[in-house]
């Protein structure tokens, strides 16, 4: 079974306009290696980028934590390559990383697709 957290609505900006509009939008899944009982502090940091990155990106349109059985994975849509670049390059995220250090077991495994619709 999926669970979302936090179950508050994280998709936000006109996505399906975009996309009819013919803009090549970029989605990511990025499966998390958390160490072994660690799981509730990477929750409480992962969950806190989360928070900066929808108040902070508006080019961002979804970044959202998931687990199921397997794990954890992060749901990421963003407009294009530049908002991906900005994310990445963002305060938050590289302060995050640093928070990270000691609660993964090893680097994401990360998968890029372009929305088509």
């Amino acid at each position: 079974m999926l669970r979302i957290a936090p179950p508050n609505a994280m998709y936000h900006g006109d996505v399906h306009k975009q996309i009819s509009d013919g803009i090549s939008m970029i989605a990511l899944i990025a499966k998390l290696n958390v160490a072994e009982g660690k799981e509730a502090e990477f929750e409480e940091v992962m969950l806190g980028l989360a928070e900066q990155v929808r108040a902070n990106e508006d080019a961002n349109h979804l970044y959202t934590l998931v687990k199921d059985d397997d794990g954890y994975s992060v749901l990421e849509l963003y407009d294009d390559d530049a908002a991906l670049q900005t994310h990445m390059q963002s305060q938050h995220f590289r302060d995050a990383g640093a928070k990270f250090a000691g609660l993964m077991a090893g680097p994401p495994t990360m998968s890029r697709y372009e929305v088509v619709g």
